[in-house]
C-alpha cells in the first residue's frame, strides 16, 4: 500500500548534517545522522530512503529517542552508481500520524574509499557524476534520464587510462564545455523550468549558469534569449575552467 504524508510545518535537516555512505559490496549502504533532531518528538520515526527515476527503498533507522540504525542497508532495486538519499523524520502517534516532520533530500553518497559527498567537486564542475557505459561506437554522452546528470565514458578504457582519458586536460577543454550546453539547454530551453528547491541539482545547475554567463536566465523564457544565455554560460565556463589554454599547452605539451 503506498504510504501518504501530511507535509504541514515540516522542517528541513541540512544535507551536510547526514551522511550516507555506499558499501564495498555495491549492494548496500551506512548513514550517519549528526543532526540535532532533539527537538522533534522522541518517538517519531526516522526514515531512510535511497531511490533513483524509477527505483526506491525504505529503511527505519529507530525513532528520535533512540539510537538510529546506521546499517549496512540494502539498496534493494536501486542502483549504486544512480542512487541520492533522503532522511525523513515522521510522527507515528495519534491524529498526526503521517506528519513528515523533517527532511533531507537529494543527498548524494560518498563511495566506500569515503571520495564523492555533499562536499565533492568533480574537477571543474560540480554536481555531476561520471559512469562508465557501453556506447557503442561513442566516447562520452551526457544522460540525464535519472536522478542526477552523468556523464557516461566508453567503458572498454582501460582503468589505467581513465585518468588521463576522462580527467585529462584535452577532454576538459574538448568535452566539459559541451555538457554544461547539454544540461543548461534541457533545463532552461526545452523544459523552460526555472524554478527549483533550492539544493536539487537543477537549481544548482542554474545557479551555476548565472555565475558563468554573468546574469541571471531571462525571465521571459523566450527561446532565442534563453539559448543566448546558455551560450553565454558555456563562455563563462570555458574562460573560468581557462580551456583554451590548458588545450594549447595539452597539445604542445608546454606547462604554465
Amino acid at each position: 500500500m503506498k504510504r501518504t504524508f501530511n507535509f504541514t510545518g515540516r522542517s528541513k535537516i541540512a544535507r551536510n548534517d547526514v551522511r550516507f555512505r555506499l558499501a564495498d559490496d555495491g549492494r548496500s549502504y551506512f548513514v550517519s545522522v549528526a543532526a540535532d533532531l532533539s527537538e522533534l518528538p522522541a518517538d517519531a520515526q526516522v526514515v531512510a530512503e535511497a531511490y533513483d527515476r524509477t527505483s526506491y527503498e525504505r529503511q527505519r533507522l529507530g525513532t528520535v529517542g533512540s539510537e538510529l540504525g546506521e546499517g549496512p542497508f540494502p539498496l534493494g532495486g536501486v542502483p549504486s552508481d544512480t542512487a541520492l538519499f533522503r532522511l525523513k523524520v515522521v510522527s507515528e502517534e495519534g491524529a498526526d500520524s503521517g506528519l513528515l516532520l523533517a527532511v533531507a533530500d537529494e543527498i548524494r553518497p560518498t563511495d566506500a574509499s569515503g571520495h564523492g559527498g555533499e562536499d565533492s567537486k568533480w574537477e571543474s564542475v560540480p554536481l555531476l557524476h561520471l559512469r562508465p557505459a557501453e556506447l557503442d561506437g561513442l566516447l562520452w554522452r551526457v544522460d540525464l534520464t535519472g536522478s542526477w546528470p552523468m556523464l557516461e565514458y566508453e567503458e572498454s578504457v582501460p582503468d589505467n587510462r581513465l585518468e588521463h582519458f576522462v580527467r585529462g586536460q584535452l577532454f576538459r577543454s574538448l568535452v566539459l564545455p559541451e555538457v554544461v550546453r547539454q544540461i543548461l539547454t534541457k533545463l532552461v530551453v526545452e523544459e523552460k523550468d526555472l524554478e527549483h528547491d533550492e539544493g536539487t541539482w537543477q537549481a544548482g545547475w542554474i545557479d551555476l549558469g548565472g555565475e558563468w554567463a554573468g546574469d541571471d536566465p531571462p525571465a521571459d523564457k523566450d527561446d532565442e534569449a534563453m539559448i543566448g544565455w546558455v551560450e553565454d554560460a558555456v563562455r563563462g565556463f570555458a574562460r573560468a575552467t581557462k580551456a583554451k589554454l590548458g588545450f594549447i599547452l595539452s597539445v604542445t605539451g608546454e606547462t604554465k
